[in-house]
């Protein structure tokens, strides 16, 4: 991993570069996929699967063509999805900075977003889903403010389906939403309706950051259900 690693740094510029530098990244990510597949495989050994994550990670700034290329980006974008609500730090902070840039992109590389939407098309449900969970429940609290900026992100990137994964995540009966929704039998309450409304508007990104750190806040407990209703009338 660190010589590879390296590698994405110093090479991947000319065409010959590029193809040997694919061949290695997509022998190494369908090789540590597999495992990250496994129950509990990167809680048992959080240091290599957040340096696999670092990784492609860097290739993504450095090497976005190269990395949008590989056939393996969807079993790597399903293997940080797997990892959103992890409980360990650093391995999981991993996994969202990764989807965070992923699905946000950066300037050189949104010339190269179809691997992007294409797995967002397919696993955005998914992702959505987790990331709820996360907020609502399962991250400890020094993970909040990254899962939340992941959401933030994967709304922002698309807003035409963003309103259907919400929902849905927001109604599944493993999002523990807390006073939200006290019964898991029963339906939301209106201040969560009014949430998923109020997340697929256009608004600043601060704003809806700050949004969805009270929604984790409420289903939490540690502040009342109203404030949802009162951020937007």
């Amino acid at each position: 991993l660190r010589a590879v690693s390296q590698a994405l740094e110093l090479y991947g510029v000319e065409p010959a570069e590029a193809d040997a530098l694919a061949d290695a990244l997509e022998q190494l990510s369908e090789v540590t996929c597999r495992w990250l597949s496994g129950a509990g495989a990167a809680e048992a050994d959080p240091e290599l699967a957040t340096a696999f994550f670092q990784l492609c990670h860097k290739g993504l700034v450095f090497r976005p063509a190269v990395m949008n290329s590989l056939s393996t980006m969807p079993a790597v974008f399903e293997a940080a999805i797997g990892c959103i609500c992890h409980q360990e730090f650093t391995h999981t902070r991993a996994a969202l900075a990764l989807l965070t840039l992923f699905t946000s992109g950066t300037d050189a590389s949104m010339q190269h977003r179809d691997m992007a939407l294409h797995c967002l098309q397919n696993s955005g449900g998914r992702l959505v889903e987790q990331c709820i969970c996360a907020l609502a429940s399962v991250s400890p609290d020094n993970l909040l403010v990254h899962v939340a900026t992941l959401l933030k992100c994967v709304l922002k990137a698309c807003s035409g389906v963003a309103s259907t994964w919400l929902v849905a995540a927001l109604q599944s009966p493993s999002a523990k939403l807390g006073p939200l929704r006290a019964d898991p039998a029963s339906s939301p309450t209106p201040a969560v309706a009014h949430f998923a409304e109020s997340a697929v508007r256009p608004m600043p990104d601060a704003e809806l950051h700050a949004l969805l750190t009270d929604f984790a806040y409420c289903c939490r407990g540690s502040m009342p259900a109203e404030a949802l209703e009162r951020r937007y009338v």
